[in-house]
């Protein structure tokens, strides 16, 4: 594996481009982010997740691999160098039955870490705006 270069709290990728990323992830995806068909709530919390997601763009913390694939660098964690988010699948699903009733944060974390492939004790380390980044991909993935 190649060495990550530093992800830099400033712009290193302009905005259009960070936004042509976005769309084109979304396509891979098959995401629905037309917002004329959305609620005022739908629409509010897609452009809440875009913006947060653009940003880490826009500093080179989120990329899209050749599959269409969002990878996040996190900034913060020490423990990871980068987490790739595949499509959710019915396992993806499944991996929140495995927790209790009323733990909906585990299960958020359980599917998270289902579609990166990695232990859900990983995830819960994340910090910050990482784990704010990774919570807004999965919400995403999950519409």
């Amino acid at each position: 594996m190649e060495a990550l270069q530093p992800v830099s709290k400033a712009s290193t990728v302009s905005n259009d481009v960070a936004e042509s990323e976005f769309n084109r992830w979304c396509e891979a995806m098959d995401l629905d982010i037309d917002e004329k068909y959305m609620s005022e709530d739908d629409l509010e919390s897609f452009q809440s997740q875009k913006r947060r997601i653009i940003r880490y763009m826009e500093r080179g913390a989120v990329v899209i691999n050749g599959e269409g694939e969002a990878v996040l660098k996190p900034v913060k964690a020490d423990h990871l160098d980068e987490i790739t988010f595949h499509e959710r699948t019915g396992s993806t699903i499944m991996a929140a039955d495995k927790r209790k009733k009323n733990d909906s944060a585990g299960k958020m974390y359980a599917m998270i870490a289902e579609m990166t492939g990695l232990a859900p004790a990983q995830i819960t380390k994340l910090k910050g705006s990482d784990i704010k980044v990774a919570e807004a991909i999965f919400t995403l993935l999950m519409t």
